[in-house]
């Protein structure tokens, strides 16, 4: 058995065991029963990694008496968002732009504004991977998402997942309560992708993407 560390953002800690041979799922799980937090708003980190569903616990070295991150997302915030409800689904190919590329899970897209760029003003992408993701609390978001040319920090304009399965769970600002979006499977050559780069973003109070490898 792994006895492990559960520290909770407010300094709370947790002690909890799992098995060996356990996964992130499975730590998640026993985290927030203990915690008493929802396992769709929770996401664990070590060293600063962000645990990845269906990951071994092992793929991270995480050993007997390690210290795991739990972070719950904040609700009832409102932010902004691409929107959900403008998708397409594209075929990939060849283009002329120099960092606009698909690798699998999820891709934030939008332009890089910096002048001094050789991509300035070209469409950009940024690889996210895989996890449960919250737009609205995603360090990514504001400290990581950067032009691949000049490392700058662009706007995120849309959501691009490529061989991947994709859940959602959001609510809009006036909405009664949340909506589920069937689980949707990005196969072979196709993306899919969520909003429109230079469109109108959507108004959230909650917004969760999960974004699996496929099986």
């Amino acid at each position: 058995m792994l006895h492990l560390i559960i520290e909770t953002e407010t300094g709370k800690k947790l002690r909890v065991e799992v098995s060996e041979t356990a996964n992130v799922d499975k730590l998640v799980e026993v985290a927030c029963d203990e915690n008493g937090s929802a396992k769709e708003e929770s996401v664990l980190f070590f060293k600063e990694r962000e645990l990845q569903c269906g990951k071994a616990l092992s793929d991270y070295g995480i050993t007997d008496g390690a210290t795991i991150i739990l972070k719950v997302a904040t609700r009832g915030r409102m932010f902004k968002a691409p929107d959900v409800s403008k998708s397409e689904t594209k075929k990939t190919g060849k283009n002329n732009l120099l960092y606009w590329y698909l690798d699998k899970g999820l891709n934030y897209g939008g332009k890089c504004r910096n002048k001094e760029c050789k991509a300035h003003e070209q469409n950009v992408m940024f690889h996210r991977g895989f996890g449960k993701i919250d737009p609205s609390d995603d360090e990514h978001i504001d400290e990581i998402v950067r032009c691949p040319g000049c490392k700058k920090v662009f706007e995120v304009e849309a959501n691009f997942f490529f061989q991947c399965q994709v859940e959602i769970v959001y609510k809009k600002s006036g909405d009664e309560g949340v909506t589920r979006l069937p689980v949707k499977r990005v196969v072979g050559d196709d993306y899919w992708k969520l909003g429109e780069e230079g469109g109108e973003k959507s108004n959230y109070t909650a917004l969760k993407l999960v974004v699996s490898p496929l099986e």
